[in-house]
């Protein structure tokens, strides 16, 4: 698989084999080669799947921290074409428990085209592991939402 931009257009169409539909659709992200829109499948998921964009999630993250009035910062954002991590940091909401042993809080966000992940936000503490400023992330609480309705106001597909 050729990388595949996070954001990209994406759109679910049916399968089928010489005029048999099967109840699986493709999960497909647009890609622009030589300025000619393509293709590319990233899943294959079941009819009632919600697909949710990405930029969909990452909006509705961004739209949840920037009402909290504090600093965030982007911690990780991955993708791998089919699955899709958003975590950001409180940069301003850190705490020093005992010398040497710093917390912060953090909201992460998944997502997946595939099926593989529900569409799902977490709340986790960062915790300093090393003078080198290596963090682990404990999480929680998480909030899971199933693909087959939403309760945000998203593209859903």
């Amino acid at each position: 698989m050729s990388d595949v931009y996070p954001y990209n257009p994406i759109r679910k169409v049916p399968l089928d084999f010489e005029g048999i539909e099967s109840k699986a659709f493709s999960v497909q992200a647009e890609e622009v080669k030589d300025g000619i829109p393509a293709y590319e499948e990233v899943g294959v998921v079941g009819n009632n799947y919600l697909l949710i964009p990405n930029a969909e999630v990452k909006d509705l993250v961004n739209s949840l921290v920037n009402a909290t009035g504090w600093k965030w910062e982007t911690n990780r954002e991955w993708s791998d074409g089919k699955r899709y991590v958003y975590t950001l940091m409180a940069k301003d909401k850190t705490r020093t428990l005992d010398v040497g042993d710093t917390i912060g809080l953090g909201l992460n966000a998944w997502n997946s085209y595939d099926g593989s992940i529900a569409f799902n936000l977490r709340f986790l503490a960062f915790r300093l592991e090393c003078l080198n400023g290596m963090v682990s992330n404990d999480v929680f609480h998480s909030f899971k939402f199933r693909h087959h309705y939403s309760i945000f106001p998203m593209k859903i597909y």
